[in-house]
């Protein structure tokens, strides 16, 4: 764990507020509205690639965000974690605005993108362990100790056997195939299960997957979402959950809300 603990340490100091699950003290963990988007628009290569989105998400509900390569749904997941800029309008999470310290912004969410963004070198319970010190799930880096503290290790062996692969926990990540290197990155949101006013953005969670690993997940995102937490995932097509409504990017300008 010395190269987890090396890694930690050299991360940004207001990283760790960034990724903290604290909920901003302006709200109340019972709020019922997750997500408010109104007359959003952003911009690519001089360009606008969506404009006049306007939408609300409650607490439970599951947004699919559907549409061809290219029409915008990984730029707009990437703003809604402030990684982005807008190019006019507003939005709000848990009733903490875009404008408001990133932060503030950040406690509201948890972002799982396309890429994997795991540490080859790393085994699969280290990479995990990291993961949960980069969301204050562990210890702050420069407190993290050597030992995986019991609880931790607990927290961690229940995510990876969520998404089943419990067995690998001592396997180096590059060893693993692309599907079982997206199961550990999605059992990132096991991690964070019980924070259950995070509004979830997953990008195209079901590539990959084999059935498996996609009853799984849906298993985990129908189970977060029936305790108050709410998701909007990415992907093409259909997918293997039933949401409570769809956008359908690149029909229109704002895409199409069903």
């Amino acid at each position: 764990m010395m190269l987890v603990t090396s890694i930690l340490t050299h991360l940004p100091h207001d990283f760790w507020q960034m990724t903290s699950p604290s909920i901003h003290p302006s709200i109340g963990p019972s709020i019922d509205l997750r997500l408010a988007i109104n007359d959003l628009a952003i911009s690519r290569e001089g360009g606008l690639l969506i404009q006049g989105l306007n939408l609300e998400l409650k607490a439970g509900q599951v947004l699919f965000l559907r549409g061809a390569n290219g029409s915008g749904k990984t730029t707009l997941l990437r703003a809604l974690a402030k990684l982005i800029p807008l190019h006019h309008g507003q939005y709000a999470i848990n009733g903490v605005p875009h404008t408001a310290d990133h932060a503030a912004l950040m406690r509201q969410l948890l972002l799982v993108g396309h890429r994997n963004a795991g540490v080859e070198h790393l085994n699969v319970i280290s990479s995990l362990r990291l993961m949960a010190s980069l969301m204050n799930i562990e210890a702050s880096p420069e407190k993290i100790p050597e030992k995986i503290p019991e609880q931790i290790r607990k927290k961690i062996m229940t995510s990876l056997d969520a998404l089943g692969i419990k067995p690998l926990a001592e396997r180096q990540i590059s060893h693993l195939s692309a599907g079982q290197q997206r199961r550990l990155a999605l059992a990132r949101l096991m991690l964070a299960a019980d924070m259950t006013h995070r509004l979830w953005l997953i990008d195209e969670p079901f590539n990959a997957l084999d059935d498996d690993a996609a009853r799984r997940l849906c298993d985990i995102i129908t189970s977060y979402c029936s305790q108050g937490g709410s998701a909007v995932i990415s992907g093409h097509g259909t997918m293997p959950l039933t949401p409570d409504m769809t956008l359908t990017l690149g029909t229109s300008p704002s895409g199409e809300l069903s």
